[in-house]
């Protein structure tokens, strides 16, 4: 015969001891749902670009920057002019702590060298370390620092320049990942180019 009372008893027992055992294992973290991340997106003040507006942006995660960018209007798109244009842009105060301290924008309605590659109609982005004033400083001809560079592996073997470092007004030396798509059947629609002016990036 079974004492059915005493055998559920024990059968109770048994069960939290089980869970017992099984919680012991786990920290008071692991119940505890994490805080989700608080993003906030910081803009610089609209100018005007080509018929519309431009303006940047910089996204805090948490209190840190997570990414930087530029957002266009979409009158910008429309009704292209058939005249080159550089244009600069206001960053927000956040944009501090991306290290980026001037933006540039530039519209290329006949592309730019190496023919073939990037002669195609299409906007330039850059992102500086510099000034605005330091980057008007930069002037055209062979900057010898590029070489530099190499020296000291500063940037992946797969970007480089080609086949001298010419420095772009305004701009600087070009570095390109010769794996990109652009060099290959699949051709241009978007790159990332680093770029140095003497021995800086």
């Amino acid at each position: 015969m079974i004492n059915l009372k005493n055998y559920s008893r024990r059968l109770l027992g048994t069960s939290l001891l089980l869970c017992l055992l099984a919680m012991s294992g786990c920290e008071l973290e692991d119940f505890i749902q994490p805080e989700k991340p608080r993003t906030v997106v910081h803009y610089g003040p609209a100018t005007s670009l080509l018929g519309g507006t431009a303006r940047t942006w910089v996204e805090m995660v948490n209190g840190k920057p997570a990414a930087i960018g530029v957002e266009m209007s979409e009158e910008v798109l429309q009704d292209l002019p058939e005249e080159m244009g550089m244009f600069f842009l206001e960053l927000p105060g956040q944009a501090h702590a991306t290290g980026i301290k001037s933006v540039m924008l530039d519209w290329n309605p006949m592309g730019h060298a190496p023919e073939e590659v990037y002669t195609v109609p299409h906007f330039d982005f850059h992102f500086f370390k510099i000034t605005e004033a330091q980057v008007k400083q930069i002037g055209p001809g062979i900057d010898e620092g590029a070489y530099k560079l190499v020296e000291r592996g500063v940037f992946p073997s797969i970007y480089t320049f080609g086949p001298e470092p010419f420095a772009v007004p305004n701009m600087g030396v070009h570095w390109s990942d010769i794996t990109s798509p652009e060099f290959s059947p699949a051709g241009f629609s978007k790159t990332f180019i680093y770029g140095s002016y003497g021995e800086r990036v």
